[in-house]
C-alpha cells in the first residue's frame, strides 16, 4: 500500500465532502431517494464492551473525562496508546461497530464518519451507488427498484469482503504476508517493515 502523506488526506477530505454534498442536494434540495450508505451506530451495551476491552489492554486507559462519550473515549486512547496497541483498538471497536449498508432512505446517518446523511458519488473505481447517484443527479429521477438496488449493493459488498478475508486466510496459511498485497502485485520480504510499497 503507498505510504499516505499530506495529499492523500487532502483529497480523501475533499472526496467525502463531495459525497455529502450530492447526497444532501438530493435529499434536501430535490426530495430524491438515492443509494445513501447508511452506517448504524453501536448499542450502548456495545459501546460498553468495546470500552472495557480497550481499557483490559496493557499500557492502554481511558481518560475519566471521555468514559461519557464512546467517540471521544475511543479518540482520547489512541492519542495516548502505546503504537503496538493501535490495532486492537480499532479492532475492539470494529466488532460492536454494525454492517454499513445501502439503503433508499439516509436516515440513520453515517456513524463511522459522523455525518447526519452520506452517499457515494466521487469513486474512482465507478461503484454501483456511485453511478446510480450519478443517473439520478442528471434525470433528476429515481430508478425503479431502487431498495432492491441497494440491497443487491449491500450483498455484493458482503461477498466481495468474504473473498478477501479468504484469500488473505489463504495467504496466512502457506506463509505469505497479506499485507504485502498491493495492486501492482505480491512483494515478498523477510521483514514486513523493510517492504518498500512505493516502487
Amino acid at each position: 500500500n503507498p505510504k499516505r502523506d499530506r495529499a492523500h488526506t487532502i483529497i480523501e477530505e475533499c472526496m467525502l465532502k463531495a459525497n455529502k454534498a450530492v447526497t444532501h442536494t438530493l435529499q434536501w434540495d430535490r426530495g430524491l431517494e438515492a443509494m445513501f450508505r447508511v452506517h448504524p451506530q453501536p448499542t450502548p451495551d456495545e459501546w460498553d464492551e468495546a470500552l472495557r476491552e480497550i481499557q483490559e489492554l496493557e499500557g492502554v486507559s481511558i481518560p475519566g473525562s471521555a468514559w461519557d462519550d464512546p467517540r471521544k473515549a475511543v479518540n482520547a486512547t489512541l492519542e495516548e496508546a502505546p503504537g503496538r496497541q493501535l490495532n486492537k483498538i480499532q479492532w475492539a471497536v470494529m466488532k460492536v461497530m454494525p454492517r454499513a449498508k445501502y439503503m433508499s432512505d439516509p436516515f440513520g446517518g453515517h456513524h463511522a464518519l459522523n455525518f447526519e446523511i452520506y452517499g457515494h458519488f466521487t469513486s474512482p473505481i465507478r461503484r454501483l451507488s456511485d453511478l446510480v447517484n450519478h443517473w439520478i443527479i442528471y434525470t433528476n429521477d429515481v430508478p425503479e427498484g431502487i431498495a432492491d438496488l441497494c440491497d443487491h449493493a449491500s450483498d455484493k459488498q458482503k461477498d466481495g469482503e468474504t473473498c478477501e478475508r479468504i484469500y488473505k486466510d489463504f495467504l496466512e496459511e502457506v506463509g505469505l504476508d497479506a499485507h504485502a498485497i498491493n495492486n501492482r502485485g505480491l512483494e515478498v520480504v523477510e521483514d514486513p517493515e523493510e517492504a518498500d510499497y512505493t516502487a
